[in-house]
């Protein structure tokens, strides 16, 4: 594991927890009522309760905690040397949202894949995607940096792609 040789960063784990602690349970404080308010109606016809948004949203921060293991197991390096293939499957993450029956429209907006038992975004990927490539870019190009269209050019390309998609 990459993490354990330099060890954690206390102050910063300890950030996560508290603002992870204060966001659950914000979100309960904020929904339990309305939920407990439609329990005799429909809520409770769909097996809802009053942490049905507390479970989805401990749920998801099941996910964000192995992604964030797996993460921490992997050498800045290993994520240097696959940022473009990574940058590369999020864009076709993006022309997903396209296909009929993989992109779902909500509220309006096709920009969600449904992935059982829930609906992604390609947009959350990208961002990730594109903090690891222009990380790389940055640092492979220094003695370019000087020459504003050489340097640039590619990184205007590249955000003009995502913004097309985006939209």
């Amino acid at each position: 594991m990459y993490g354990s040789e330099k060890g954690v960063d206390k102050y910063f784990l300890l950030s996560v927890v508290a603002l992870t602690i204060m966001g659950v349970v914000m979100v309960y404080s904020s929904t339990a009522l309305i939920n407990i308010s439609k329990a005799g109606t429909a809520l409770s016809s769909q097996g809802g309760s009053q942490f049905m948004y507390l479970k989805k949203h401990l749920m998801t921060l099941l996910i964000a905690f192995l992604a964030m293991l797996l993460f921490y197991a992997i050498k800045p390096s290993t994520l240097r040397r696959y940022s473009i293939v990574f940058l590369a499957l999020s864009f076709v993450l993006l022309l997903l949202v396209f296909i009929p029956g993989l992109g779902v429209k909500i509220n309006g907006a096709r920009r969600w894949i449904r992935l059982w038992p829930s609906t992604v975004q390609p947009g959350e990927f990208v961002k990730f995607a594109m903090v690891l490539f222009l990380a790389r870019y940055l640092s492979d190009t220094q003695e370019i940096r000087d020459r504003f269209s050489v340097f640039f050019r590619p990184l205007l390309v590249m955000l003009s792609f995502q913004a097309v998609l985006l939209l």
